[in-house]
């Protein structure tokens, strides 16, 4: 016999596991692999943020701005080969920036030049 709480964890667990099934998500790599040729592509991809990610200074400001509500939505990922970062700000308006070298695996100035047009884009800087 099993108790009403396992059943009712086993079924949320379930749950989750089919609406996983349901709309499976597509993650970019981090690191372009060397096999793939350079491409620019106009769709968004987005990355997992790694703990090695979630450790940059730039990366935090922008999570932050997300927790207080200044952003609506921050990622990072890629268009193609190229590595990119886009927020969407409260008042709805979205912005990418996109690495124009398809070798550049460089995040930390990716986000910190993204944090300077945000800022400017809100009047701070």
């Amino acid at each position: 016999m099993t108790s009403a709480k396992k059943r009712r964890g086993r079924a949320s667990k379930q749950e989750r596991a089919e609406r996983r099934g349901a709309h499976p998500e597509r993650f970019a790599p981090s690191r372009r692999p060397d096999h793939l040729h350079p491409r620019y592509e106009l769709g968004f991809v987005p990355i997992r943020l790694t703990r090695e990610l979630r450790q940059l200074e730039g990366v935090d400001i922008m999570l932050e701005g997300v927790r207080d509500g200044c952003l609506q939505s921050w990622e990072l990922g890629r268009k193609g080969t190229h590595i990119s970062s886009r927020f969407v700000t409260d008042e709805g308006l979205e912005d990418t920036l996109t690495s124009p070298n398809p070798d550049d695996d460089d995040y930390d100035s990716l986000v910190q030049a993204h944090i300077l047009r945000l800022a400017k884009i809100m009047g701070r800087a």
